[in-house]
């Protein structure tokens, strides 16, 4: 990623049984690093469609995610709801994958 304040799109896909999840509400964290840190900071949510997909879409690029000072290293993607979603019953599911610039 060359210029980081370019517009950036954030996805996760979320699936049961081998198939998607759609209605699921997922909350998108920018890991921050800095030295001797690695947060999470929420930068905001998506709606999984019929594919399971959910996105956020980011106008700032990933350099508005954070602070002078600090970097997005990476993301991560939360399913934290217990209760329903797509006629069925979930709890919490975390996944992550690194920002490279």
């Amino acid at each position: 990623m060359s210029d980081r304040s370019a517009p950036v799109t954030f996805t996760a896909r979320l699936t049961a049984d081998g198939g998607p999840v759609a209605r699921a509400r997922i909350h998108f964290f920018a890991r921050i690093g800095a030295p001797g840190e690695k947060l999470g900071e929420q930068i905001g949510d998506g709606t999984t469609d019929a594919d399971g997909v959910a996105r956020l879409v980011r106008r700032d690029g990933v350099a508005g995610l954070v602070l002078p000072g600090k970097r997005a290293v990476g993301y991560s993607a939360q399913f934290a709801t217990i209760g329903e979603a797509g006629g069925r019953d979930y709890c919490w599911i975390e996944a992550s994958a690194p920002i490279t610039s």
